[in-house]
């Protein structure tokens, strides 16, 4: 007898963590359920449209009424006038410069090029032991 209660014991004991188990299932499975933020908040817009689009609306209008960051601007006068003068004829200068420079750029990477030319065809000159530079 004593035999088949420690059976019985072992059955009932098997049976009980094989429920235990389910229920941590379940409870693990309705947990991750719960916790899933993004299938609810998709779920609430999907259900709740017009809500959201409210929502949405009144908070851009609450922003819109915020008023902007205000820079504190500190101006300096400098009671010379010099300074002012170089650094408008500086500017000037970098404008007239700007200008020019899409008409300059064609001359100045021609020249350029004949000076590297010149010097890698001097350098290879000297490799090979060649003293005159052909004219190119």
């Amino acid at each position: 007898m004593d035999e088949l209660s420690t059976i019985d014991t072992k059955a009932q004991l098997i049976a009980e963590l094989a429920r235990a188990r389910g229920s941590m299932s379940r409870s693990w499975s309705a947990f991750k359920r719960d916790a899933n933020v993004a299938a609810h908040v998709r779920n609430s817009i999907r259900t709740n449209k017009s809500a959201w689009l409210g929502g949405a609306a009144v908070l851009g209008w609450i922003l819109s009424l915020l008023p902007p960051r205000r820079r504190n601007v500190k101006v300096l006068v400098d009671r010379s006038d010099r300074p002012v003068r170089k650094v408008y004829k500086a500017g000037m200068l970098f404008s007239l410069f700007r200008m020019l420079l899409p008409l300059i750029k064609p001359t100045v990477m021609a020249f350029v090029t004949q000076k590297l030319t010149e010097f890698t065809m001097k350098k290879e000159a000297e490799k090979t032991g060649v003293r005159r530079i052909p004219n190119t």
